[in-house]
């Protein structure tokens, strides 16, 4: 499989967002804040190119409004103007303030737009894997030789240190930095996330234990994704605040029911909207009407299950359905794997739960022997919002 940490990353976000990008690769709709970051970082590296003068102030930011407005053409509607002008400006004081603390010539920027591809090997089938990807800047500082990965975000949220030293972004790029160049010390390799509208960095870098943990946890994803494309493509859409960005909510079965066509509208939303209208109403006194509530699912499966969604809309909110694994362990049988290398104590009980969390700290053998106790089920329920949508 051929695959980088965006799609990565998409995966473990949303399965089914990864599904319709990277498998069926389905084209989605830019949004105007996916534009805004291209139009920043290409601005940035054009920053640091050197040919054979840095480019001026001035020069960098005629280079952003020119891509910006060339961009966002695509953004025609009257509703987007004042957005476009917000961003554009927006953009402009960020390259600013950027440029004012970052004077291209007191850096030793060596790459711009770094690409790399990392072959991984699966130890148990033998399978290659390609990861890919692009650093947006590399570094050397001369005085000692050592090298600086440099990725810009212009998120509105700054991690904590925690968060990025474990993360994966930056771990695979340390990768790809090495494969690129093997000559280099991996001890002294620097991996910083400078956030640009805050005009702050925060840095890290990864001991060779941390890559073989990132190797592993790359492979067990892919083989995670092969499973499921081999499962009739059993890809799971994860709803959250991020599926205001998504550009395939009118595929998705979280979100069809709210882009109904008119016909569709015309044959079966009479029919749902009276059903989710008193699915609310009773609700609010589930314990006095739990037999109807039950009658009122049963209906609303059905209606899903026709029209192959998993959340319906009506005037006083939605309703979705979610499927998720119920994890249990055979926890005698547990106990006497653990009990011999110390780990029970960990355990205390028969807590499910804390044996999950168990998993990943085991001896390899340990582990084989635990995950043959497992068992999964799924259970399917229904969660109701009174929070109006638009579409």
């Amino acid at each position: 499989m051929r695959i980088s940490y965006s799609a990565l990353n998409t995966y473990k976000t949303c399965p089914l967002q990864f599904k319709f990008q990277t498998l069926d690769k389905i084209r989605a709709p830019k949004n105007i804040e996916m534009v805004f970051g291209t139009a920043v970082h290409s601005a940035l590296n054009f920053m640091f190119e050197r040919t054979p003068l840095y480019p001026t102030l001035d020069e960098i930011i005629d280079f952003f409004c020119v891509n910006w407005d060339e961009k966002t053409q695509i953004f025609s509607d009257e509703e987007f103007a004042e957005k476009k002008k917000v961003y554009r400006e927006e953009g402009v004081k960020l390259l600013k303030n950027f440029y004012k603390k970052n004077q291209p010539w007191n850096f030793n920027a060596i790459d711009l737009e770094t690409r790399f591809e990392v072959e991984l090997e699966d130890p148990k089938t033998k399978e290659k894997h390609s990861l890919t990807g692009i650093i947006d800047r590399v570094d050397k500082n001369m005085d000692d030789e050592s090298y600086e990965i440099i990725d810009y975000k212009t998120s509105k949220k700054m991690p904590s240190q925690d968060i990025v030293d474990q993360d994966l972004q930056l771990s695979i790029y340390h990768m790809g930095l090495l494969k690129r160049w093997p000559h280099l010390d991996p001890q002294k390799i620097k991996l910083s996330l400078y956030f640009v509208k805050h005009g702050e960095k925060i840095s890290t870098s990864r001991s060779a234990k941390q890559l073989e943990e990132t190797k592993q946890l790359i492979l067990e994803t892919i083989n995670e994704i092969n499973e499921r494309a081999a499962n009739h493509n059993d890809f799971p859409p994860h709803p959250s605040a991020l599926c205001d960005w998504c550009g395939y909510r009118q595929m998705c079965p979280m979100w069809k029911h709210l882009y109904k066509t008119p016909d569709a509208e015309h044959k079966t939303q009479e029919d749902i909207e009276p059903v989710v209208r008193e699915y609310f109403d009773i609700k609010e006194q589930s314990q006095q009407n739990k037999e109807r509530l039950d009658e009122l699912k049963t209906v609303i499966y059905g209606f899903m299950d026709d029209q192959k969604i998993e959340r319906v809309f009506g005037e006083e909110g939605y309703v979705t359905r979610t499927t998720r694994e119920s994890v249990s362990y055979d926890t005698e049988k547990a106990k006497e794997i653990l009990e011999p290398i110390n780990k029970w104590s960990e355990v205390l009980s028969a807590d499910e739960k804390k044996l999950e969390k168990l998993l990943a700290d085991l001896p390899e053998d340990a582990r084989q022997k635990l995950l043959t106790l497992r068992s999964t089920k799924q259970i399917t329920t229904l969660t109701a919002s009174k929070k109006k949508v638009k579409e």
